[in-house]
């Protein structure tokens, strides 16, 4: 069983490459993860920011539909490489390994517990040492790039991608507190699925702000 699942996910990274393939995915398959993103009505001059860019399908899905300026953040250094050569032809794709965190500097960057020959496992390395399924002992050290300094970077974002592993806890504060930079957020929140108190507890506190404030709950989506 493990060995299909890493023959399943090294095809996926192969067959992503062609468009036409892509193309016939988004129609005939249930994609409701990435189909949320056609509601975000980019432009071709718009500002895509993928934080957590894990194997490229959200960029892939996002260029292919909207053919936008996207900037891509990805900390695992095998994922890094994958993106790098499917994307080494698209000019409007720009694509840093660096983790998005509250600070500049360094960090450790856990890796799951299970078998490492299998890619999925390996886009789902988180900077959090609480997260469950993670081995503390497997781990590299990666460069971290504050939120404060990604928003600086850009006049305005038009549509924000937060998929980090419970990072996101981190990044929120500074997000909301320059809300009015961005359009549309699409936020993966660790904590409403999970058996883990921690999480459960930042999601929460984070659900209950958002929706108190009419702009958050208008511009911050949940993303499934």
């Amino acid at each position: 069983m493990l060995n299909y699942l890493i023959i399943k996910s090294q095809i996926k990274i192969i067959i992503y490459r062609f468009r036409f393939i892509r193309k016939l995915l988004y129609k005939y398959k249930n994609n409701k993860k990435l189909k949320i993103f056609d509601k975000a009505n980019l432009k071709k001059d718009s500002i895509f920011v993928d934080l957590g860019g894990n194997l490229g399908l959200v960029s892939y899905y996002i260029h292919d539909k909207f053919d936008c300026n996207i900037f891509i953040y990805e900390p695992n250094p095998i994922c890094f490489d994958i993106l790098i050569n499917n994307f080494k032809n698209y000019k409007k794709i720009h694509i840093f390994n660096k983790a998005v965190s509250n600070k500049n500097g360094r960090s450790k960057l856990y890796f799951s517990k299970e078998n490492l020959d299998n890619i999925n496992y390996h886009a789902a390395s988180t900077l959090e040492k609480s997260k469950k399924n993670i081995d503390k002992k497997n781990f590299k050290n990666i460069d971290l790039i504050s939120i404060q300094k990604v928003i600086k970077q850009h006049k305005y974002i038009d549509l924000l991608k937060i998929d980090i592993e419970g990072s996101e806890y981190k990044i929120l504060p500074y997000i909301t507190k320059n809300i009015n930079k961005f359009t549309k957020i699409y936020c993966e929140f660790h904590g409403r699925d999970e058996k883990n108190r921690f999480f459960t507890k930042k999601f929460r506190y984070w659900l209950k702000k958002i929706n108190s404030n009419n702009n958050y709950k208008k511009k911050i989506i949940p993303w499934i």
